[in-house]
């Protein structure tokens, strides 16, 4: 009977030590979890006519990085 009892308690904590699941942190394949997409949330404009518009293309500061890169 004692055999039996820690038969199956081997049996059982081998299963639990095999399906227990790696941590976020330490777990290669998780790269994101809980993050926002980048963006800008301030803008600065030349005029106050162009920050009323609340339109980005129309500041001299902004630059579009949408495109071809060359990289040399």
């Amino acid at each position: 009977m004692k055999k039996l009892i820690i038969g199956h308690l081997v049996l059982l904590t081998s299963i639990g030590a095999f399906s227990a699941k790696k941590a976020d942190w330490d777990n290669v394949n998780v790269l994101q979890i809980n993050r926002e997409k980048p963006h800008t949330t301030m803008m600065v404009y030349g005029s106050e006519q162009a920050a009323l518009s609340f339109d980005k293309r129309q500041s001299v500061y902004h630059q579009c990085l949408n495109g071809l890169w060359k990289f040399h």
